[in-house]
């Protein structure tokens, strides 16, 4: 996972890099290049992290941001406890 931000340094290390994995140009390739240049600086990841490009990592990371929130907390679990003792969920 991640997410960039770029100083342009990066776009002539993008024109020289060949097609990659399924004829794509890949990123990861001009950044492999700038880092022995120039360096690249990286933040790690402190707390979960959740896979919103699938569904049920995107309704899992709804419900917990959702009930870490205060005025979201009570709704939602309210919500969901209507919705178990009605069974919508079968």
């Amino acid at each position: 996972m991640g997410r960039y931000i770029l100083n342009p340094s990066i776009f002539p290390e993008l024109e020289k890099i060949e097609k990659g994995t399924g004829g794509e140009y890949q990123l990861t390739d001009a950044l492999r290049r700038l880092v022995t240049s120039e360096g690249i600086c990286a933040l790690e990841l402190e707390g979960k992290r959740f896979d919103i490009g699938d569904k049920i990592g995107y309704v899992h990371a709804v419900l917990e941001m959702s009930l870490q929130r205060e005025e979201l907390r009570l709704p939602v679990l309210n919500y969901l406890s209507d919705m178990m003792e009605r069974q919508e969920f079968k």
